[in-house]
């Protein structure tokens, strides 16, 4: 199995162009306080307590995730271990060569307040090597990610409520099929800074989960969307659009499959700027649920590519990308 230690290369992280190298931490390691924090590939062994801390934290994951990620990135997940007990979990995802997703950062609520959040992602972080990074944090932590490089794009809202009522269904929204999966891939790669063709088709078709797009007569795609279990709701994610009445349709036309499936709660993670995204939400009678801050950091190769906020009603993964 592929181990990490905290060393003194592993806390100052990856060179960087424009902002400050991750962690500022002494080249002597003094600037751990966890220096026998040992950090391991995650194993099915590792997963139950990584949900049960992510559920407690917002970024709790459908069934199946991990493994659509692990598709592009197997070493993307990483168990922090002090001794035999397992302390701490975070995530680094390589989406392409030039941008990584770092997220998920967990910690056992009873060993918090010692630094072993901050040992543990600046552990891991090496894996982005020179790659621009984001993440989506909690909003208490955005001052300290700032002072390590990061800056803030937008805040995340997670929108949530009982399933709506019943509308009437619209004709264009269909169950996506093989000849649309092109389609999908051009979609993911307009609202994700990476292209990721294997993941947004893996991530609507994989089992337990249903996908619609809207489809308009010529039978090209203006946007989809995806429903899947998590924790004890349904969550829709991604969700794109065009247009905010082709968002919405594709919203109703899922609650419909929550519905039938005998769901009782959505929830859907919106970008803050696209009010059009937030008014849908709200207008299917979701409330504000938690938040979240959208952050990244220049790679060798520059910031993060630009996505089209105007098209992303709903992120695919809250911590992950």
């Amino acid at each position: 199995m592929n181990l990490l230690k905290v060393s003194s290369a592993a806390r100052r992280g990856p060179a960087t162009t424009g902002s400050a190298a991750l962690p500022a931490l002494g080249g002597d390691g003094s600037g751990a306080r966890n220096r026998d924090l040992r950090l391991l590939r995650v194993t099915p062994a590792n997963w139950p307590q990584i949900q049960e801390w992510a559920a407690e934290e917002y970024f709790n994951m459908g069934r199946g995730d991990d493994a659509i990620v692990a598709h592009t990135d197997p070493d993307a997940f990483f168990a922090g271990f002090i001794g035999e007990r397992h302390a701490s979990a975070v995530s680094v995802v390589n989406w392409d060569e030039n941008f990584a997703f770092a997220g998920m950062l967990l910690v056992d609520p009873a060993l918090r307040g010692i630094g072993l959040g901050w040992d543990t992602f600046n552990a891991a972080i090496g894996h982005a090597g020179d790659r621009a990074v984001a993440v989506d944090a909690p909003m208490k932590l955005e001052d300290c990610l700032q002072q390590l490089g990061f800056v803030t794009a937008w805040r995340i809202i997670r929108w949530a409520g009982r399933i709506p009522p019943a509308r009437k269904a619209d004709p264009h929204v269909v169950p996506v099929v093989e000849e649309h999966h092109g389609q999908l891939a051009a979609w993911d790669a307009a609202c994700f800074p990476a292209d990721r063709p294997g993941f947004a088709t893996g991530f609507a078709t994989a089992p337990e989960r249903r996908a619609l797009v809207y489809s308009d007569a010529t039978g090209r795609i203006r946007g989809y969307g995806v429903l899947r279990a998590v924790g004890g709701a349904m969550r829709i994610g991604p969700l794109y659009a065009q247009e905010s009445y082709h968002a919405a349709a594709i919203f109703d036309g899922l609650c419909d499959l929550a519905r039938q499936a005998d769901a009782v709660t959505v929830t859907v993670d919106v970008p803050e700027p696209n009010v059009a995204a937030c008014a849908v939400a709200e207008t299917r009678g979701l409330s504000y649920d938690s938040d979240a801050v959208r952050m990244s950091r220049s790679g060798a190769a520059g910031p993060p590519r630009k996505i089209d906020l105007t098209r992303l009603y709903g992120l695919s993964l809250l911590g992950l990308g």
